[in-house]
């Protein structure tokens, strides 16, 4: 499975947000394993790492969204899927934004907590909890 990862998953596994982090963590567990094809939206990387920043320091941000960096890849933002984000008409463009970038790039799902990608379009990509994704992941026999 293609995913790309919400931020604040990923900040639950970063930042230890209990009771997120565990699943979260499976999460990238899976990832790692090569399980599951993780990725992270371009617009996203700026601002995991002003979160990361404010939670700590500046120097401990950089190193947590290097390692992030390492593990998935980053899906594009360009002006393709700027356009298709606005054609959305979703109220939060920002995740119009990792919606569409998403979608152009091939990704099969969207693994975050938040509920508006769960209330987007028919033809929307789906969205799972990391714990869905990890247990789709697993029941994939290849």
């Amino acid at each position: 499975m293609k995913a790309v990862v919400d931020i604040y998953v990923l900040l639950d596994v970063l930042l230890a947000r209990e009771p997120h982090d565990r699943p979260a963590a499976r999460f990238l567990s899976e990832v790692e394993r090569g399980r599951i094809d993780g990725h992270l939206c371009a617009s996203s990387v700026d601002t995991l790492h002003y979160l990361l920043a404010r939670a700590s320091d500046h120097q401990q941000a950089r190193t947590l969204t290097a390692t992030v960096l390492r593990l998935l890849s980053v899906v594009p933002v360009d002006d393709k899927a700027i356009a298709a984000a606005f054609d959305l008409g979703w109220r939060d463009l920002e995740d119009a934004i990792i919606h569409e970038s998403a979608r152009l790039a091939g990704v099969e799902a969207i693994v975050t907590r938040d509920s508006d990608f769960r209330s987007g379009p028919p033809e929307s990509l789906v969205a799972l909890s990391p714990g869905e994704a990890v247990a789709l992941a697993l029941s994939d026999p290849d």
